[in-house]
């Protein structure tokens, strides 16, 4: 069971950031920019998302229908508090015998992604204090 786990742990693929100090919902509003509100679907949760498919490149808009690869964005937050990370995993499959089969991992690709989360935190100041905010007149 402990060879399992430790097999398991070490299967990650993509990118993470360092530690986000921000609020969840800041974390979500950057995942939301770098995929450009292009959101297929999100888990249960609400920590990861995924983008349409797409061909590979940065432009999520390019539709994969007949083309022989396709790639697709996951983003994930970790942690159940402060501070945050989040995972990129940019993946892309190949078509073969009419369907899709996994190829590879780009982490050229996810890189950038992870690049457009980190800009766009660090393009918005944090959220003021309540009693910053407070003005009496």
């Amino acid at each position: 069971m402990v060879l399992v786990n430790i097999s398991c742990s070490t299967m990650t693929r993509g990118l993470q950031t360092e530690d986000i100090r921000r609020s969840l919902k800041d974390v979500r509003k950057s995942i939301y920019y770098a995929l450009k509100s292009d959101v297929k679907r999100k888990s249960e949760n609400g920590r990861t998302y995924f983008s349409k498919y797409h061909r590979p490149g940065e432009d999520l808009k390019i539709s994969a229908y007949k083309h022989p690869e396709r790639a697709q964005v996951a983003l994930t937050i970790l942690g159940d508090r402060r501070p945050y990370n989040v995972r990129v995993v940019y993946r892309i499959e190949r078509l073969s015998g009419g369907k899709y089969k996994f190829d590879r991992y780009d982490n050229g690709l996810a890189a950038k992604y992870l690049k457009k989360v980190e800009e766009y935190l660090a393009s918005r100041p944090e959220e003021r204090d309540i009693i910053d905010d407070f003005r009496p007149y």
